[in-house]
């Protein structure tokens, strides 16, 4: 979906318009984040069975209440119970209380360590998860579940080559299980593979943990995410779908991820139609999942469905209000809709956020930002915006894209071509930094250099008929007028509903005194734009060099009328 987004107005000799400048549009396609911000960080629950003193009942008098401290018993097997029991809860608060109070009865038993380890984990402390889980490990060094905790918990830390090492010592160690598992550990080395973006690695290890956990589907929709990040959409969506029919072991979670996850592959089979479902069938589970509603938007952006898009964004934003991945979204949407003052408001407002932006970064925010700013023509703002940009992200083609495009609005010429340069070197496959650099020529009236610069955009991609607008352009300054019409034929090839290209075509005519022929040729441009007064004044020049007055003069008055009563006296003086 391209889209001019900066409206600069430029005015040639002869009134031969230029194509404007074009900033990369770019949606935005993070992966769906594998922690929402409203689901708890947490990999299935340890399978402890009930107190295995079958005949232990705990007194309904002593039941802990949510909101007072538990009681003060000094029963060491009625405290260990409890912890036991209380870990498997949606009370972590009252599971840490029990579990502390065990320990305090007995320091020296590993498995209410490793309880407490997890209940951390619950809570996404992940420092104090980590020194629970040491203290297990001195216990017992050879703990393969709280070698595994140690794990999750360094995952949480982001310490990714750590918690690996952690998951592959207690793989080998094999031991102290309690009633975990190793799928336990394989699955969490298989989140933090994924964290280092080593897919391929991260879908091995679920395959193994799957191996061992065969109805555990929040595994399935793990493996999911990694292989649709391996571009294996279709076998990413299959194993979402396994994953939602087996239906059983979410952990903290619900069948929402792989509903999200199979969404997030649909939309990058472009199959947006159907994303859309699938993010419909998640918000079935967790309606209030800001990041749900802002993927649902971004599939609906794609299809052009701006206002559909604009209150899935709406609905995230009201659920997280400081949501950057939702407000810079919609940032982008108010920039198509030439909303430029509100697209400000919503980047800054992005870049004030709570800073989760998805696979791009920041420099999104501050490349839509720039945009904004470039068409209100707030020109040193955007450089600013940009140079933050890339600051942020030196490898981001479009950002240097875009500066490049500021400073040729600056009439910084050597600069904004320097910009062009980087970005074409960081991506060689993209044709627009080629385009631009060409507009800059141009500009410098370096005209050899700007046909090699097309000639590099169009060997990229030849059905862009801007490029061979462009190119006709220059072919016109170069009094190559052969050259001229054979690119806006090509153009016109590609899009025979171009204006700019039947206009210049007129033009182009004109300049070899084809007078008829250009007259056809902007009729074609009038029924295309019949309020345009510049081609009506160029029809009537035509129309007065083939001798025919009155019809010149009806069409020059149309001109100035379109005009707003101002004249075109350089066609028009005649009459």
């Amino acid at each position: 979906m391209q889209q001019t987004l900066l409206n600069k107005s430029i005015v040639l000799s002869q009134n031969l318009p230029l194509s404007q400048p074009q900033l990369p549009e770019n949606k935005i396609d993070f992966s769906l984040p594998e922690l929402p911000s409203n689901v708890p960080e947490s990999l299935p629950d340890i399978e402890i069975p009930p107190n295995p003193l079958n005949d232990f009942q705990i007194p309904t008098v002593e039941t802990p209440n949510k909101t007072e401290p538990l009681k003060d018993f000094k029963d060491k097997q009625y405290w260990s119970s409890y912890c036991n029991q209380a870990v498997l809860g949606d009370d972590p608060a009252t599971a840490l209380q029990a579990c502390d109070r065990a320990i305090t009865l007995q320091p020296k038993k590993a498995n209410l360590w490793a309880n407490r380890s997890k209940i951390l984990l619950d809570l996404k402390q992940y420092t104090e998860a980590l020194a629970a889980a040491d203290h297990t490990l001195q216990l017992q060094p050879k703990h393969s579940l709280g070698l595994t905790y140690r794990s999750m918990a360094l995952t949480g830390l982001g310490q990714y080559h750590a918690a690996i090492d952690a998951s592959e010592t207690a793989l080998r160690h094999d031991s102290y299980w309690s009633n975990g598992s190793p799928a336990l550990a394989w699955h969490n080395q298989g989140l933090s593979l994924f964290k280092l973006e080593k897919y391929q690695l991260a879908a091995n290890a679920y395959s193994r943990a799957f191996t061992i956990a065969p109805e555990d589907s929040l595994i399935l929709a793990r493996k999911c995410q990694v292989l649709s990040a391996l571009g294996k959409q279709e076998q990413a969506i299959d194993t979402c779908q396994e994953a939602i029919k087996i239906d059983r072991n979410w952990g903290k979670f619900s069948p929402a991820i792989a509903w999200n996850f199979r969404g997030l592959a649909l939309a990058r089979s472009d199959r947006q139609d159907a994303a859309i479902l699938a993010y419909d069938r998640a918000l079935h589970y967790e309606p209030h999942n800001p990041i749900t509603w802002t993927y649902q938007g971004i599939a609906l952006h794609e299809l052009d469905k701006h206002r559909e898009a604009l209150n899935s964004y709406q609905q995230a934003i009201a659920l997280k209000p400081d949501f950057s991945l939702a407000l810079v979204n919609r940032c982008q949407i108010y920039n198509q809709l030439k909303q430029y003052q509100t697209a400000v408001t919503n980047c800054q407002e992005a870049l004030a956020g709570d800073g989760f932006w998805g696979e791009l970064g920041a420099t999104q925010a501050w490349n839509q930002l720039s945009i904004a700013l470039n068409n209100l023509g707030q020109y040193q703002e955007a450089l600013i915006a940009l140079n933050r940009a890339v600051g942020f992200e030196p490898d981001n083609a479009e950002a240097w894209n875009n500066r490049g495009v500021t400073l040729w609005y600056l009439e910084q010429y050597p600069e904004a071509i320097a910009s062009f340069e980087r970005a074409i070197d960081l991506d060689p496959e993209d044709p627009s930094p080629w385009h631009n650099m060409g507009r800059v020529y141009r500009s410098e009236k370096q005209y050899i250099e700007a046909l090699s610069a097309y000639d590099r955009a169009l060997a990229i991609d030849a059905e862009n008929t801007e490029g061979w607008v462009n190119r006709s352009v220059i072919a016109w300054y170069l009094q190559d007028y052969s050259q001229a019409l054979e690119d806006l034929n090509t153009a016109l090839d590609l899009d025979p509903e171009l204006f700019v290209a039947w206009y210049n075509q007129g033009n182009v005519l004109i300049a070899q005194a084809r007078y008829s022929e250009a007259i056809s040729a902007y009729e074609r441009a009038i029924a295309l734009k019949q309020k345009n007064p510049q081609v009506w004044a160029a029809k009537g020049f035509a129309l007065k060099m083939t001798g025919n007055i009155s019809e010149a003069a009806a069409a020059c008055a149309m001109a100035t009328k379109l005009n707003r009563g101002k004249p075109f006296d350089k066609y028009c003086t005649l009459y």
